[in-house]
């Protein structure tokens, strides 16, 4: 069956247009299943000294950027679409649309793709002399190469 996404109807909350049968006859119904939009996730801190807002968080193969302070262990709201100037490897310049990595050893970006992960592409070139690059966060799985 195919679900269509339609705008929120009001009072009725997110709904989709789902056809009852084959035909183009249909009811609205609540979708049952739908949790967020997952434009950002509760994530837990796998890093020993925390985190702080605006930094890179990896947690298996999600990315995101955090949205507060956190502790190791501690479950954190992280962005996980959108566009962010973040960390950069120290003196490496970036072109505008270069792939970015995220090195979670470092925790920073990098264009160096072997043993990190992808996470987007750089919106804007960043100079050797910049502390962070501009990127726009790409839902990639975060295989490395």
């Amino acid at each position: 069956m195919h679900y269509f996404t339609q705008p929120p109807m009001p009072g009725l909350g997110c709904c989709v247009w789902a056809p009852a049968t084959p035909t183009i006859t249909g009811d609205l119904i609540p979708m049952r299943n739908y949790v967020q939009p997952g434009d950002s996730l509760a994530l837990a801190v796998p890093y020993a000294g925390g985190v702080t807002s605006g930094q890179g968080v990896l947690v298996g193969a999600l990315f995101g950027v955090a949205a507060v302070d956190g502790v190791q262990n501690a479950v954190i709201e992280c962005q996980t679409k959108g566009v962010f100037d973040i960390t950069k490897e120290p003196a490496l310049a970036i072109t505008a649309g270069a792939r970015v990595f995220w090195d979670n050893t470092n925790r920073r970006l990098t264009t160096t793709a072997t043993g990190n992960f992808q996470v987007g592409l750089a919106t804007v070139a960043a100079l050797a002399a910049d502390t962070t690059v501009r990127a726009v966060l790409l839902r990639v799985p975060a295989l490395g190469t």
